[in-house]
């Protein structure tokens, strides 16, 4: 597991043929039998029926203006996976594929073999025991932990590279192993430089808003996944979302154990921190979500423009 391979050609011409026939206003009614299966914030993840895609899961990026931006992103990428397996985190075998879309912008299908959806951890909130889902969630905190006591020994070096991480629930899947499955945002800081553009992230946002996002937001947003206590948070507001707050004691108690006995450098966290941080993170992305169905809305019916990106429906939250 975690490591590259190749689409044979026809498998290539497959998902080509897919995208060119893509309508981003009616996904699931393209070529090759496409299902949506998740979403996340720059990209849509489909699985296909066509047999030769059936066995791996695609995470569509259109946010890229040139093919220079999309060799940097996959440079990125790759090294944010080298990175991640240094430091003993499993990912599912991927790869990274650039296709032609159809304005003349480059397409980023990045692959992953496909799993099995009740493998994902926030499904197994819903089908395991309590008792199970702690031990779960102890290596994830394990998972967490490594990657950022990896930060710290880098911080050390001449040239450091440290890494960014979004350690949410459903990042992860478990199956007798602990895999983490959502490597597309891959923050990877060399000497404190960002390399990935964070540009990138405003290609999502409505045009009205890009320069108070970039002002007031962008740099806090990003600094957030290299805080190992605020990934923490954020993996206990999880419980919230997924509707198990009254796990939500017993989970602070087995992160605040961990942190104790793995990082006493780092406070003990309390409710009232992750009550706060999950009402403002539910509020922020529900408002973004507004204005970016808004402004698909002025482009196709009022401008008679193209809106390529995908949005997801009402989000539970």
């Amino acid at each position: 597991m975690g490591n590259r391979f190749k689409l044979n050609e026809n498998a290539l011409n497959s998902l080509q043929e897919f995208e060119n026939n893509l309508n981003p206003q009616d996904p699931e009614a393209g070529a090759m039998n496409p299902k949506i299966i998740g979403y996340g914030e720059m990209s849509t993840v489909f699985c296909f029926g066509a047999p030769e895609l059936n066995s791996y899961a695609f995470k569509r990026m259109s946010i890229f203006e040139s093919e220079q931006e999309v060799h940097s992103y996959q440079e990125t990428f790759l090294n944010y996976h080298s990175t991640l397996k240094q430091r003993g985190i499993s990912t599912p075998d991927f790869d990274c594929e650039m296709l032609e879309g159809k304005n003349g912008k480059k397409v980023i299908y990045l692959l992953q073999s496909l799993l099995k959806p009740e493998t994902i951890a926030n499904q197994l909130l819903k089908t395991k025991t309590k008792k199970e889902n702690l031990s779960i969630y102890k290596q994830i905190l394990a998972g967490i932990n490594s990657v950022f006591k990896g930060n710290i020994e880098e911080s050390k070096k001449i040239k450091s590279i440290e890494i960014g991480f979004d350690g949410q629930i459903s990042n992860w899947s478990y199956d007798q192993k602990l895999l983490y499955i959502d490597t597309s945002t891959p923050l990877l800081r060399e000497n404190g430089i960002e390399k990935l553009n964070a540009e990138l992230f405003l290609r999502i946002c409505p045009s009205y808003l890009v320069w108070i996002i970039r002002l007031f937001f962008l740099k806090d947003v990003l600094n957030r996944y290299y805080d190992m206590r605020l990934v923490i948070i954020d993996t206990l507001a999880n419980l919230y979302k997924e509707q198990k707050e009254e796990w939500l004691p017993d989970y602070i108690l087995v992160a605040n154990e961990f942190l104790k006995a793995h990082r006493p450098d780092i406070k003990a966290i309390i409710i009232k921190e992750i009550e706060s941080y999950y009402a403002e993170d539910k509020m922020i992305w529900r408002l973004f979500l507004f204005f970016r169905k808004l402004e698909r809305t002025i482009r196709i019916k009022i401008l008679r423009k193209t809106y390529d990106i995908i949005l997801p429906g009402n989000i539970i939250r």
